[in-house]
């Protein structure tokens, strides 16, 4: 497990200089510029993240440079694969732990998100724990692992509610297959203590409007979330085949891994998960790939499982079909060795350049310069890298005298539209996903 950690320690302070940071990572770069007093502020009108922004605010004072604070998701990324060696092992064998931290490594969202300067990589770290601390408490029965189990969800309800699918199929689960009264008294208990912990930070996560720049849930919008939480066609393949295999072998019964097992609960988890936050974007919009990474462990665990399953299952046949079998197996795993998408891999997370976009203006500013924002925000997220002067700042061209200079500063431009109108441009300057142009108003 130590050297698990290392080595995600090592991928992510190299991959953490990579490029700019986007504009969520810039807002909590800039969040985390503030005095304690407004810390507790935003912590109240914030919804979600609490924890993250609490421990971010002290890891940032000892630096506030962008590799410092990608880093700590990037210690989140190490723990996150410690805790899928940890469980894996606790449910088959070295070798499938092997397996499933290579594959949760690999996964498009974990890499994605390992240099994020957001909470993603600790709340699959959360929703893993808590795995481990509930099959802890059911091993050995002490109310100190139940509290711990407890306390880990509370916390990881903080960073996100999204993860409350995966904590109810748990306390289903554990009432299921124990059907007593200690076991009542367990999910009680659990319960209110992880409420008693995501108690202070309810007020944001019941008040917040965070969440309505989602658009509505559409067809389209459905499988473009749900094909980049899955990381493309091979991801969602590989995990959709494993997962329904455990659960057709459990079903039937014909392995271990009948539906009371600890593998369906993983797998079950995972599905329960887009299914609850796209029937909750009917009420509120939420359907976003990146609020769903909990899940993605829980999805790979599950698929190794069901390809385990299936093996066994064919190892297990007679002699005539187990040769079949075997070179079925072998037939898809050399497909998949085939069209296992190479090229992508490493080209995770998004990019905006707003670093880039910082040094145009600062480099050529000049007085009287002004400077228009085509989203308002953008100015805000700007000044981690360069303080834009307020009061240079405008919202549009109409009362300026002719031949001021005006900078256009627009993120996700559409190719050859100057989103402003009575401004001849001089001169365009096109980065990463946004677009910086010096116009002189007519």
């Amino acid at each position: 497990m130590a050297v698990i950690g290392v080595l995600a320690i090592v991928i992510g302070a190299v991959r953490a200089t990579r490029h700019s940071l986007w504009i969520d990572e810039a807002a909590t770069a800039n969040f985390m510029q503030r005095s304690p007093k407004g810390l507790l502020s935003l912590l109240w009108h914030e919804g979600g993240m609490g924890p993250y922004y609490i421990a971010t605010w002290f890891w940032v004072r000892l630096s506030a440079s962008d590799w410092w604070l990608r880093m700590f998701s990037v210690v989140g990324g190490a723990c996150t694969l410690i805790a899928v060696y940890w469980l894996a092992r606790m449910l088959r064998n070295r070798l499938w732990s092997a397996l499933a931290v290579t594959l949760v490594m690999i996964h498009p969202q974990f890499m994605a998100n390992l240099t994020n300067a957001r909470d993603y990589t600790w709340v699959m770290f959360g929703a893993v724990l808590s795995f481990i601390l509930l099959f802890r408490y059911l091993e050995t029965g002490r109310r100190s692992d139940l509290l711990s189990y407890a306390a880990v969800n509370g916390v990881t309800l903080a960073l996100t509610v999204w993860v409350a699918p995966i904590v109810a199929t748990q306390g289903i689960w554990f009432l299921v297959t124990r059907r007593d009264r200690a076991a009542l008294r367990g999910v009680t208990l659990a319960s209110l203590v992880s409420l008693i912990v995501v108690a202070p930070f309810l007020h944001a996560l019941l008040t917040a409007r965070s969440l309505d720049w989602i658009p509505r849930l559409t067809w389209k919008h459905f499988m473009d979330e749900s094909s980049l939480f899955f990381g493309g066609a091979w991801w969602f393949w590989f995990v959709a085949v494993g997962n329904a295999a455990l659960l057709a072998l459990a079903s039937v019964r014909r392995v271990a891994n009948h539906p009371k097992s600890r593998f369906v609960l993983l797998s079950v988890s995972a599905i329960v998960t887009p299914v609850a936050v796209a029937l909750a974007s009917f009420v509120k919009r939420s359907y976003i790939a990146r609020y769903m990474v909990q899940a993605m462990p829980l999805f790979v665990m599950g698929a190794l499982a069901g390809f385990g399953g299936v093996l066994a299952l064919v190892l297990g046949a007679r002699q005539t079909r187990r040769r079949a079998g075997i070179a079925a197996l072998a037939v898809v795993a050399v497909l998949s060795v085939i069209v296992f998408p190479y090229r992508g891999f490493g080209a995770y997370g998004p990019d905006q350049d707003l670093r880039g976009a910082a040094r145009i203006l600062q480099a050529d500013q000049q007085p009287g310069d002004r400077y228009l924002f085509v989203a308002p925000w953008l100015g805000w997220l700007l000044g981690h890298y360069w303080q834009v002067p307020s009061e240079a700042v405008v919202t549009s061209l109409d009362g300026l005298a002719s031949g001021t200079r005006v900078w256009l500063v627009v993120l996700n431009p559409v190719p050859g539209v100057v989103p402003a109108n009575g401004g001849r441009v001089v001169s365009r300057h096109s980065l990463t996903n946004i677009e910086v142009s010096e116009l002189l108003v007519d």
